[in-house]
């Protein structure tokens, strides 16, 4: 029997055999071409393509994982447009005159380097996000077919990383578990495999050779362990584990309706994060104690202008009363950074993490904020609603937020509508 350690990413326990998958490696040449104005127009015809598959990904997403997780593939489409990535691959091709695969190849490998040595976690897993939508620029700029391996039934996959729509395309009904040599917690990949309920093991390391192809293994998503060809003893081990485990869910499913109370006799509050209607169900389902943030910024994604007041209205109160009384923090837009909605028209800044991102978007759009605010008080008299401003840096930001809600309240007022006068107003300061 063989152990080898990685990240749990899913807490599940899958039997099968270990089926490892290698991409296809694109040859790219360094080329001097003498017409980079042709070039440039098969690097166009590529990223128009790229952006035609990754909306049909993203309606393929929206029907299998839930609206949240397809937003992964406008990122996709966000990060195609980025204006820094699309202008060094310009640069690279009409000013120095190279082919346009190793334009987007070299774009991605500085671009990926760079997230890779950022501190952030997060940061760091974007990394895979740029191989990705580079990958697919490659596959239409060669003209190569996007290749996914054949499956056999009962199959843990293993390779050295997995993209977004990879996770999203193969054929699940088939895969057991996914078990990775790289990548995080935090990717999208991992996100996906959580959410569509696959066990799955990342950052194993080089112990995971495909001299192990075919072999019978036990992945263990609870510690985060893959047994290849377990003894008897491990396992009876792991069935033992699994029957906890699964009379532990059972037992959590008994607890709906109940008051969270400590041994001391504290009652502590459970809430549940959402981006969409769809998890606002799931929340509800699972008894959530409140919503601990509903992030309204997703609804801008996909759409040629931000959503109307009426259409935020309906939104807000339809989580209202889905949660009947509990309490539900909703945040206002949180537009910036990685999360730039084609709507919103924003121009490239030299650290987007921290500049017109969150409150300072709002407050530079102010009637767009001011519309939501609107949407938001006009739904507070169907429930708890609480409002949260993200990215706040400065307490004048606080206070010009105070200043228009007193503007809305007014309009409100003079036009007859009714809105809460208990609605709290809370911050996240960065």
């Amino acid at each position: 029997m063989t152990s080898i350690k990685g990240r749990s990413v899913f807490g599940s326990i899958a039997r099968g055999k270990l089926t490892f998958y290698h991409r296809d490696e694109f040859i790219i040449n360094k080329i001097k071409v003498s017409d980079p104005e042709l070039e440039y127009k098969k690097y166009v015809k590529a990223k128009n393509a790229a952006l035609v598959e990754l909306g049909e990904l993203y309606d393929r997403a929206r029907l299998s994982v839930g609206e949240g997780d397809a937003q992964i593939f406008v990122i996709h489409q966000m990060l195609i447009t980025d204006e820094q990535y699309d202008s060094s691959i310009r640069t690279k091709i009409l000013d120095e005159h190279f082919n346009a695969d190793y334009a987007v190849a070299s774009t991605s490998r500085s671009f990926a380097e760079m997230l890779a040595q950022m501190d952030s976690e997060y940061m760091q897993s974007r990394a895979a996000d740029v191989k990705d939508v580079s990958n697919r620029l490659l596959r239409h700029i060669l003209n190569c077919a996007d290749k996914l391996p054949i499956l056999r039934e009962n199959a843990i996959i293993c390779t050295g990383d997995l993209m977004p729509s990879e996770t999203l395309l193969m054929d699940k009904t088939k895969i057991k578990g996914f078990c990775t040599r790289s990548g995080s917690v935090n990717s999208h990949t991992a996100i996906l495999a959580k959410n569509l309920g696959i066990p799955a093991i990342v950052n194993v390391g080089a112990e995971l050779s495909d001299e192990y192809e075919g072999k019978e293994a036990v992945l263990d998503g609870y510690s985060g362990t893959l047994y290849i060809e377990p003894d008897e003893h491990t396992l009876r081990q792991l069935e033992y584990k699994e029957a906890v485990e699964g009379r532990k869910k059972e037992l959590l499913t008994r607890l709906k309706g109940r008051k969270n109370i400590t041994r001391d006799g504290h009652e502590i509050k459970i809430y549940a994060n959402i981006l969409n209607s769809e998890e606002l169900e799931s929340a509800v389902k699972n008894d959530a104690g409140g919503i601990g943030l509903f992030r309204t910024e997703f609804m801008c994604f996909d759409r040629p202008a931000f959503p109307d007041e009426d259409f935020q209205f309906y939104i807000y109160r339809k989580a209202l009363e889905a949660m009947e009384g509990k309490e539900v923090i909703i945040g206002t837009y949180d537009i910036g950074a990685d999360k730039i909605p084609d709507c919103a028209d924003m121009s490239a800044e030299r650290n987007p993490s921290m500049g017109c991102r969150g409150i300072r978007f709002c407050l530079e759009r102010e009637s767009i904020f001011k519309t939501q605010l609107r949407a938001l008080y006009r739904a507070s008299v169907y429930g708890q609603l609480s409002i949260l401003l993200p990215m706040v840096i400065d307490v004048s930001e606080i206070l010009r937020v105070k200043e228009l809600i007193v503007q809305v309240k007014a309009e409100l007022i003079k036009e007859g509508r009714k809105f809460a006068d208990n609605v709290k107003l809370g911050a996240m300061i960065e």
